[in-house]
């Protein structure tokens, strides 16, 4: 039996797609029993998107053209033809995590006299109100109101500790500081955990 999975995302969809086609050339045993078919649409452009007729549907035809591309020619993602769906990137990132860690501190992390100290659960609390507001959870919230079927999530990519060409620089959202500060790690969690 072949796992039919939708694969739905921003930018970020892309490397899963190429990385797929990669090892369905290779012959991977990955790829078996898998039949993955992939939307996205580049920034926040699943944003125009809604739920009708019992399928996802873009609003704009810029968006029409990216599924289409990405899809091999489909214009909306009818849960009827999926077994599970993968939602990936859509803004659930560690950045949100990383502009709190700027100017809070809370147990567990290194201190720093110019930040703010809150408790851990405050800053889960926090966090999981931002990631809620997210396309990656708008979209899981439009599907679950279409299907039973599972939704499972990728945020986009964690930030590697040997950037340092980006500190002080545009797209620095302070991972080498807190890699360097040995609480990489707990910003990891703290994230999965919000």
């Amino acid at each position: 039996m072949t796992y039919r999975l939708c694969v739905i995302g921003n930018s970020h969809v892309a490397a899963l797609k190429l990385g797929w086609d990669q090892r369905l050339t290779e012959r991977d045993v990955i790829t078996v029993g898998v039949t993955p078919t992939f939307f996205g649409a580049p920034r926040d452009g699943l944003k125009n998107m809604e739920a009708r007729e019992g399928k996802l549907v873009p609003t704009v035809d810029w968006v029409t053209e990216h599924f289409q591309r990405m899809s091999g020619g489909l214009t909306a993602i009818d849960p009827a033809d999926y077994d599970g769906f993968l939602l990936v990137g859509l803004g659930a990132s560690m950045k949100r995590t990383l502009r709190l860690y700027r100017t809070h501190r809370w147990f567990g992390v290194q201190q720093n006299a110019d930040c703010v100290t809150v408790s851990r659960a405050f800053a889960e609390g926090f966090l999981a109100e931002g990631y809620a507001g997210t396309r990656l959870a708008q979209v899981a919230r439009m599907l679950s109101g279409l299907t039973e079927k599972p939704v499972f999530s990728s945020p986009e990519p964690y930030w590697s500790a040997l950037m340092p060409d980006h500190v002080g620089k545009k797209g620095d959202f302070g991972w080498a500081v807190a890699a360097a500060s040995g609480d990489g790690g707990r910003l990891a969690d703290l994230f999965a955990a919000a």
